[in-house]
């Protein structure tokens, strides 16, 4: 009963488009739907048994495969649009008979995080088999949903007229079947056409790849370097999202991951990626370490003195340009360029400090000959050091 009403329906339609002259395309899409409507009550045709044929499925992968509609035309969703019925499953390994008379359709379905590559034959050649994009229409019937199947507007034949040209057709086709205008495109699936001879055909699904778009997982920069990119080249058609746990650190755009440098310390730059056509969703994380940049305006001078002890020696002042960004500075003094002798070294813990006074000894005076002094910084339970800036003591 329902393939005959959907038939008188296309039937009206395409007689309707001769008589008032509507677009060729039209009919043409009216034919399409007869094409996918034109469906017998049994998968054994009983009708035209003489001239059935048979085809043998296999799966490989994690994934299923369904007829696009059961043996008695039950609809292939089932309470969602991701919820499919189990009288259209077709199982691996088992034998169908089909009629040449009617047109069947495959809709392929991949399992978590994989994805379906395509039919191919006994001898591993693959099918072309055509394709069309079916949306999936929710229609409200006496308090409960059914569900079928229209072709979509992005189908080529469609994207032919006008949007509204097109929801009206959609409209006119449930109001017609279901005396209803109560309806909504819940999803899409892609239909494939099952060629009508004997042979054997298998749906191959593999396992998507996981993307990788940080290439290390720690990252070492000093502040003042210029912006950067978190991620290399991402693969098209991928929309990574990325994100910053301490903006005054570095701050990254969320859309392109272009990173830039805030602050000093500690920061983690998380990338996420939703799952694709070919990807899994994945999650990756590259940790940030900026250190303090070298030590501007340093000086230091030397002056003799006697020491409260009695005893002679002298003092060296040291002068610098204080950094906000450090939490304290590391100074060391030392008789050798290369600072392979150390005389003295003094730790301080304020960012505002600027200079500092050495008292020494006479022979600690006499051999003192250079200073040099760097930034640090505390973040996340480390310290982070800058490079040393060295001169000569006048």
């Amino acid at each position: 009963e329902p393939f005959r009403k959907e038939g008188i329906l296309m039937t009206k339609i395409l007689n309707r488009s001769v008589i008032t002259g509507e677009s060729r395309l039209l009919r043409a899409i009216c034919i399409l739907l007869m094409a996918v409507l034109l469906v017998s009550v049994s998968f054994d045709g009983v009708s035209a048994a003489s001239l059935n044929y048979s085809i043998k499925f296999k799966i490989e992968g994690k994934g299923a495969l369904y007829f696009d509609v059961g043996p008695k035309m039950e609809a292939c969703h089932v309470d969602s649009p991701k919820v499919f019925s189990e009288k259209c499953s077709i199982t691996s390994g088992n034998t169908y008979s089909l009629s040449p008379l009617v047109s069947r359709g495959l809709i392929p379905v991949a399992g978590k995080n994989c994805r379906f590559v395509g039919f191919y034959d006994s001898d591993g050649k693959r099918l072309k088999l055509t394709s069309t994009k079916m949306d999936i229409l929710r229609v409200k019937v006496g308090g409960t949903y059914v569900y079928t199947h229209y072709p979509a507007f992005d189908n080529a034949p469609m994207t032919a007229i006008t949007k509204p040209l097109y929801g009206e057709m959609v409209k006119n086709y449930v109001k017609a079947l279901y005396n209803t205008t109560s309806f909504s495109v819940v999803g899409q699936d892609i239909v494939y056409s099952l060629p009508r001879k004997s042979q054997t055909i298998t749906a191959r699904f593999v396992e998507k790849n996981i993307p990788d778009l940080v290439f290390c997982d720690t990252l070492k920069k000093t502040f003042g370097d210029s912006d950067f990119l978190v991620a290399g080249k991402i693969p098209y058609g991928m929309t990574p999202r990325f994100s910053s746990s301490n903006s005054r650190v570095v701050s990254v755009d969320k859309a392109t991951g272009l990173a830039s440098i805030k602050g000093t310390g500690i920061a983690r730059i998380t990338v996420k990626t939703p799952e694709t056509d070919l990807y899994q969703s994945n999650v990756e994380t590259l940790k940030l370490y900026v250190f303090p940049k070298r030590i501007t305006g340093l000086s230091a001078t030397k002056t003799q003195a006697r020491l409260s002890s009695g005893t002679s020696g002298g003092t060296v002042k040291v002068v610098w340009d204080s950094d906000s960004r450090c939490s304290g500075y590391v100074i060391e003094l030392s008789s050798k360029s290369d600072f392979s002798k150390i005389i003295l070294r003094s730790k301080s813990g304020k960012s505002s400090s600027k200079s500092k006074v050495f008292k020494l000894k006479a022979s600690e005076y006499k051999a003192c000959r250079y200073v040099r002094i760097r930034g640090y910084k505390n973040s996340c339970g480390e310290t982070l050091y800058g490079k040393y800036t060295k001169v000569r003591i006048r």
